[in-house]
């Protein structure tokens, strides 16, 4: 565990598994999770989360097994920026497909490929995200994960605008110019170049049209 996070885990009974995933790049994490009803005691879940680490803080989105049934719980900030939990329904031996993600100020949680909640969280920074699974009461548990994915902002790639090099009398392109390649009109039909070109005899003028090329 991060030097930075070993006070979350001072004085825990729980058993928990855990993974933690650190880039400035990462915007979201998601992952298709499943508990199966067998070899699994209550109180036993799985997560996806971020976790602020000044102050310490986290905010995440789980599935678990509890004596008052099968759900999915989440935590997101109210306008005044307290936490608070909210909650979806669940199931057992079925993978879910589940989501977190930090765009422009707002989290957002995915299940299932549709919107659970949205928030504002500018006050919680993501300086790691998380998946991990655990059983509040210590006890064995049994959880599955599949087709985990990090999240990342790109850097878009720009092609340069291209530069006609060479056109005829009519303004048609015949050589453009694009970054460091130099391409030929693939359509030259009914260009006419002028140039001139060197012989034995000197310099002379010269005249090219395209047909049926």
């Amino acid at each position: 565990m991060p030097s930075e996070l070993s006070a979350a885990g001072q004085g825990s009974t729980e058993g928990n598994t855990f993974m933690f995933v650190k880039d400035s790049n990462i915007f979201g994490l998601e992952a298709e999770i499943m508990i199966p009803n067998a070899y699994n005691n209550y109180e036993a879940g799985m997560y996806l989360a971020t976790l602020d680490s000044n102050p310490l803080g986290s905010l995440g989105f789980e599935l678990r097994k509890s004596y008052t049934g099968i759900s999915f719980n989440y935590d997101y900030l109210d306008g005044y920026g307290q936490k608070l939990s909210g909650y979806e329904s669940g199931s057992l031996d079925y993978f879910h497909k589940i989501a977190i993600t930090k765009l422009d100020g707002q989290t957002s949680y995915y299940l299932n490929g549709n919107l659970v909640k949205q928030f504002s969280s500018s006050s919680h920074d993501e300086d790691y995200w998380s998946i991990g699974s655990f059983n509040d009461e210590g006890l064995a548990y049994l959880t599955y994960a599949d087709n985990v994915r990090v999240l990342r902002q790109g850097t878009a790639i720009t092609e340069p605008d291209p530069v006609t090099v060479v056109s005829d009398p009519n303004g048609q392109a015949v050589v453009v110019q694009v970054g460091e390649k130099y391409n030929w009109n693939s359509s030259l039909d009914g260009v006419t170049l002028w140039g001139v070109e060197q012989s034995s005899d000197g310099w002379s003028a010269m005249t090219m049209r395209f047909e049926n090329g």
